[in-house]
């Protein structure tokens, strides 16, 4: 391969590597930072019973970035739930969450995507689980806690957590959820 078509590829995949972190760093941009979101989180428990509920105040600083998002997609595929907390405790602080008490739960991934039906959809992830719900009790331990938030255009929406429900990966094999959003017991219900 000469000398100058040489200098073309890698110009052209220099262009191409700029291109991904403009689009990276653009992601957003609209937002004000830190992105606060307020939620009410409800525990309807066992048969219907509805636990009294608490406000959870959740603050995003940065958004995680695409190669974060495989890191950890890869562990969890790869060796489960364990790597995958490993990897939430190698990766930089995102945010954080904080509760009636005072408790911060730090965030370490946090990632904003359109919803399929208009709105956001939210995935966090702690490196540990919440434990402001004495009444809820834990049926999966992954050391972690994910929280999936699904947002309309208002800011208004719900929220679910990993606390009773098992985690899955997405059908297009692109993001961790959890498993049975629908029948989650544990809400967060978002106010503008």
């Amino acid at each position: 391969m000469s000398t100058r078509v040489r200098r073309i590829m890698v110009s052209i995949t220099m262009i191409a590597l700029a291109g991904v972190v403009v689009l990276n760093a653009a992601r957003r941009t609209d937002a004000q930072w830190p992105e606060h979101f307020s939620a009410l989180a409800i525990n309807m428990g066992d048969m219907g019973r509805v636990h009294p509920g608490i406000v959870v105040d959740i603050f995003v600083v940065r958004w995680s970035t695409r190669v974060e998002k495989h890191r950890l997609l890869a562990a969890f595929v790869a060796h489960g739930p364990d790597a995958l907390r490993e990897q939430l405790m190698d990766t930089p602080e995102v945010g954080y969450l904080r509760t009636p008490d005072n408790r911060a739960y730090n965030l370490y991934f946090a990632w904003d995507e359109p919803a399929s039906e208009g709105g956001r959809r939210i995935m966090l992830a702690t490196a540990r689980p919440l434990t402001f719900w004495d009444a809820a009790t834990p049926r999966w331990n992954y050391g972690f806690t994910l929280i999936e938030m699904r947002l309309n255009y208002d800011g208004t929406g719900e929220g679910k957590m990993s606390l009773t429900t098992k985690m899955a990966v997405s059908k297009n094999l692109d993001l961790i959820e959890l498993e049975d959003y629908a029948h989650e017991p544990a809400r967060l219900i978002f106010m503008p």
